[in-house]
C-alpha cells in the first residue's frame, strides 16, 4: 500500500474530527470572506452528517427514554393563522388565558414555560412596549403573578445577540421586578418566576446551560442561564436543585459541553389530540386550554407545561418555522427545549469527549486497521473491509443506547473503509489489466511461425 495515500487519509481523519468539535480554522480567520465562509460551510456539512448519522441510530436505540415530566402546548396552524389571524407577536391576552388555566388550583401544572419572544420594540427600554399592547401585556403579567400565587412558577424566554464577540441582551417587555411583584414570594424556599435565554447551540445535541459570552455592558451579569436550565431548576425547587451539580453550572462554567438524549416529534399539519404515541411528548390542545376545557386542564396536572409556536410559514403551508435538525430528526425549538429539560431531570446526558482523545483514538484505530489489512491474505482483506464498515456503526449504536455517549470519532473511521475499498478495487483492476496484457503477449507468441517453418 502506498505510504503517501495512507498518510493523507490519517490527516483527513484528524482534520474531520477537529472541524466537528471546534470552529477551527474558520474561527481564527480575522475577516469574513471566501475562505472563512467556505471553511465554515464545511464545518456545517460535517455537523449535519453527524446529526444525520445519529438520527438513524436514535430511531432504533434500546434506551428507555420517556417524557416523564414535560407536556407540550403548540401554538399551531389553526391557532396562529385562524384564531390569532397570523399576528406577531403572539397575542399576550390569549397567552394570559392559557397560563391562567394551566395554573388552575385543581389541575395546576408544576411549572409553566413560555417559549415565546416577549421583546420590547427596538430602542425601547426594558419593561416597556408599544402603548396599544399595554392592556394585553397587563393581562399576561397578571396571569403570571396569579400562577405564582398558586405555587406555579412561570419561566419566560429572553434572547441575546452577539456582536464583535460581545453579548447584547435584548430587552424584554417585563422585568424581573415585575415578575416578583407578587407578595409572600420567598425565592430562597420556593421556585419563583424568572427568565432563561432561548438561544440554541450550533450543535443541537448540546444542552444549553449558561452562556459565558462577555456582555457588551459591563454592568450586566457575566452569565445568563438557559431556558431549559431555568425550567429544570424551577421544577426541582431551589433547595433540591442545589444538590445537583448539572443544575448549578455557574460553579464550573468551563466544563465541556453536555449532550442530551432526544425523542422525535410527529410533523403533522395540525396537532389537535391531547397525546401522541408513548415515545413522544404528550401534547395538550392550546384551544382547549385557552377555553378552560377540563380535559386540557387536567392534562397539565403535575407536569411541566411548555407553550410555544410551531406553525407553517405561509397560511399553514410551506416549511415549519423554528425547525431544527437534531439526533431525532427535524423537530421544533419547543421540542428541543423539552428534550433538554427531560435530559437534565432524568440525568440522561454525557459530557462531550475531549477532541484530542477523539483524534488519538481515530489514529490508533486507523493504525490497527492498516496493519491488519496488510497482514491479511487477499481473501481475508474482504473480511477486514466488512469489519471496518460495520463495527463503528454497531459501536456507536451501543454506546448511544446504553450510555448516551456520542462517539463522534467513529464516523471519520469510515474514511479508512473508503480508502481500503479503493485499494482493493484498484488492485483488482491492476491484476485484471496485467492478466489481459499477459494473455495478449502469449497469444502473440503463439501466432509467430516456428523456426525454419513456412509463414
Amino acid at each position: 500500500m502506498r505510504r503517501p495515500s495512507v498518510i493523507s487519509v490519517f490527516v483527513l481523519v484528524a482534520l474531520w474530527n477537529i472541524s466537528i468539535a471546534t470552529d477551527w480554522p474558520a474561527g481564527y480567520l480575522e475577516e469574513e470572506g471566501f475562505w472563512r465562509d467556505t471553511i465554515g460551510g464545511l464545518h456545517d456539512i460535517n455537523l449535519h452528517l453527524q446529526l444525520r448519522f445519529y438520527q438513524v441510530l436514535t430511531r432504533h436505540r434500546p434506551d428507555p427514554f420517556q417524557p416523564d415530566h414535560v407536556s407540550l402546548v403548540y401554538i399551531d396552524d389553526d391557532t396562529h393563522w385562524t384564531t390569532l389571524f397570523g399576528d406577531q407577536p403572539t397575542n399576550r391576552a390569549f397567552l394570559a388565558r392559557v397560563v391562567r388555566n394551566a395554573a388552575n388550583p385543581e389541575t395546576k401544572a408544576d411549572v409553566i414555560g413560555l417559549d415565546v419572544e416577549l421583546l420590547s420594540p427596538r430602542n425601547f427600554p426594558e419593561g416597556t412596549d408599544a402603548g396599544y399592547r399595554n392592556k394585553d401585556n397587563d393581562a399576561l403579567l397578571g396571569a403570571i403573578q396569579y400562577a405564582s400565587s398558586k405555587g406555579v412558577p412561570v419561566i419566560l424566554g429572553n434572547v441575546y445577540a452577539v456582536e464583535d464577540g460581545r453579548r447584547i441582551d435584548l430587552p424584554n417587555i417585563f422585568t424581573q421586578a415585575d415578575l416578583l411583584a407578587s407578595p409572600h414570594l420567598d425565592c430562597a424556599r420556593v421556585s419563583c418566576p424568572g427568565f432563561g435565554y432561548l438561544n440554541l447551540p450550533e450543535d443541537k445535541r448540546e444542552i444549553p446551560l449558561i452562556t459565558t459570552i462577555p456582555p457588551a455592558d459591563p454592568h450586566l451579569a457575566p452569565y445568563l442561564d438557559s431556558f431549559a436550565l431555568t425550567v429544570a431548576r424551577a421544577y426541582r425547587g431551589p433547595i433540591e436543585a442545589a444538590k445537583y451539580p448539572i443544575l448549578n453550572p455557574r460553579d464550573h462554567p468551563d466544563n465541556a459541553p453536555v449532550f442530551g438524549t432526544f425523542l422525535p416529534e410527529t410533523q403533522t399539519k395540525n396537532r389537535k389530540g391531547l397525546q401522541s404515541t408513548e415515545k413522544e411528548f404528550p401534547q395538550i390542545s392550546i384551544t382547549g386550554l385557552a377555553n378552560g376545557d377540563l380535559p386540557a386542564m387536567q392534562a397539565c396536572a403535575k407536569r411541566i407545561v411548555l407553550i410555544g409556536g410551531h406553525w407553517h410559514e405561509r397560511q399553514g403551508y410551506l416549511g415549519w418555522v423554528d425547525q431544527h435538525l437534531s439526533p431525532a430528526g427535524y423537530i421544533s425549538g419547543l421540542a428541543l427545549h423539552a428534550n433538554y429539560i427531560e435530559s437534565l431531570l432524568q440525568h440522561k446526558f454525557t459530557h462531550e469527549l475531549n477532541i484530542w482523545i477523539n483524534v488519538a483514538l481515530d489514529l490508533f484505530i486507523g493504525l490497527i486497521i492498516y496493519l491488519c489489512f496488510e497482514a491479511a491474505s487477499t481473501g481475508w482483506r474482504i473480511a477486514v473491509l466488512f469489519i471496518v464498515f460495520f463495527v463503528p456503526l454497531i459501536a456507536a449504536w451501543l454506546f448511544l443506547g446504553l450510555a448516551n455517549i456520542y462517539l463522534d470519532f467513529l464516523l471519520p473511521i469510515e474514511l479508512y473503509f473508503l480508502h481500503l475499498l479503493y485499494e482493493v478495487v484498484e488492485k483488482h483492476f491492476c491484476l485484471k489489466r496485467h492478466k489481459t496484457s499477459q494473455n495478449a503477449v502469449t497469444s502473440g507468441h503463439d501466432s509467430l511461425p516456428a523456426a525454419g517453418g513456412k509463414p
